[in-house]
């Protein structure tokens, strides 16, 4: 969404090709120095022992004209510097004001981060709704199945279910153990393999009793008597089973023990046919007894399981499944909707800082552009007087040594090159910061109108669902 922000923050805060100037531009001059280097004095001197210039010259001497050559020169320098340092202000000052492509620019990007935030929000909106209708849904199916199965409460929480589920499996190893331990007798591995042989017994037994809790118990108490006539017939064969594989199980071990570990199940069979409950060895008869107490422990464990009405856990367990879903898809909405909120506000007042940074560096560029004219001035007058001394320098040497009448120009006054005249003063340019302040007005109201239309939003994301 906020890629055209993010684009115009680029736009107005890109860094200018060219760097601000140094505030010493003009450099002053060592008169000594200057003075020592053109041997002014020395050639003064040698022109005065040779009574140079006559009285009757007009013109410059040598040394005089490489005074000037010497000033032109450096005034040239100044000046080249002076025009690149002005023309590097002014091109920064026009930079920095917005043109007509850039305030349209900044129009239609606060326009767009608007525009993006609400089509962003209606997409999710729609989203929203369809999770809302399923969770309507799944409630009209809760309510229906209430209605029709004439229950008056609500579903029974299943709590710690792991708990349950190891308890079931810690009775099968448990029952493994024990009838291992039992049929270690008559086994020629001992207890390693009475326990191998033992084990699909157990789990055969906590098996029965799980498929009990599951599918047949739970009926026991529906609606239909249909189905409280099945459970009633399921029950009665779930005893017979429990009471028949554990019987089976206690002859099965001493047939085992009788044949020294190669007992049939045909043998089983008949011996549970002929004599059920007729078990010679008390061990065998304890074996029978825990295989039943651990077959009703996992009952009462696996029925923990479920509701005690069947189906009623899974219609429940859709329903809130449902408004979880719905739940957690609004959380993200509005999560995501501030997240563009927050971008864009970040972006339009990066926008506005730049904006205010172009300000900023009108007023820096002004006032240098100015101080550079005052330095150039002071740099020409400088130059000019330096000149001046440096000729009066050469006239008065040359007086103090020649025996003769020095010409009249030596009396005159000196007057500076043109090339250090005093410049024109500055044209005005046509600074308006007008466009400026309008622009970071309308970032403000974007900034306003982005946060009316995230609480809008935001108000339609809280009342989806509700």
């Amino acid at each position: 969404m906020p890629g055209a922000l993010s684009d115009l923050v680029k736009a107005l805060s890109s860094s200018r090709d060219d760097v601000l100037p140094s505030a010493r531009v003009f450099p002053a001059i060592n008169f000594e120095k200057k003075a020592r280097e053109l041997r002014v004095v020395e050639r003064a001197e040698d022109d005065a022992h040779v009574n140079f210039p006559p009285a009757e010259s007009t013109g410059e001497t040598t040394t005089e004209t490489d005074v000037r050559a010497e000033i032109d020169r450096i005034a040239a320098v100044a000046k080249e510097e002076y025009r690149r340092q002005l023309d590097l202000y002014e091109g920064r000052i026009r930079r920095s004001q917005l043109g007509a492509d850039v305030r349209t620019d900044i129009e239609a990007a606060g326009e767009r981060a608007i525009s993006d935030l609400r089509l962003a929000a209606d997409d999710d909106f729609l989203r929203l709704e369809l999770l809302r209708r399923e969770a309507e849904g799944r409630t009209l199916e809760f309510d229906r199945f209430r209605t029709a199965n004439r229950l008056d409460r609500l579903p029974v929480p299943v709590e710690r279910p792991v708990l349950h589920k190891v308890v079931i499996a810690a009775l099968v190893l448990a029952e493994g153990v024990f009838n291992g331990l039992f049929f270690a007798k008559g086994s020629e591995t001992g207890i390693i393999g009475g326990v191998s042989q033992a084990l699909g017994l157990a789990l055969l037994n906590i098996a029965l009793a799980v498929g009990y809790s599951r599918f047949v118990r739970p009926h026991r108490h529906h609606v239909s008597s249909m189905h409280r006539a099945l459970a009633v017939v399921g029950t009665t064969a779930y005893i017979g089973a429990l009471f028949g594989l554990n019987l089976a199980i206690g002859h099965f071990r001493e047939l085992f023990g009788q044949s020294e570990g190669s007992a049939g199940l045909a043998e089983v069979a008949a011996r549970l046919t002929s004599e059920p409950f007729g078990l010679a060895d008390v061990q065998s008869l304890l074996l029978v007894l825990l295989g039943i107490l651990f077959n009703l422990i996992a009952v009462a464990e696996a029925s923990k399981l479920w509701d005690p009405y069947p189906g009623y856990g899974a219609v429940a367990k859709r329903k809130d499944r449902a408004f979880a879903e719905l739940a957690d898809a609004r959380t993200e909405c509005i999560e995501n909707l501030t997240g563009r909120r927050d971008q864009a506000i970040a972006e339009m007042s990066q926008t506005i800082k730049a904006i205010k940074g172009r300000e900023n560096e009108i007023e820096l560029a002004l006032n240098g552009r100015s101080h550079l004219h005052d330095g150039y001035v002071s740099h020409a007058s400088h130059l000019a007087d330096c000149y001046t001394r440096l000729v009066q320098l050469y006239r008065e040497a040359n007086l103090k040594l020649r025996t003769t009448t020095a010409p009249a120009r030596f009396s005159v006054l000196v007057f500076p090159p043109s090339s250090v005249e005093r410049p024109e003063r500055l044209a005005n340019l046509p600074v308006d910061s007008s466009d400026l302040r309008r622009a970071v007005e309308r970032m403000e109201h974007f900034l306003k109108e982005i946060r009316k239309e995230f609480d809008l939003q935001a108000s339609r994301f809280n009342g989806s669902g509700s």
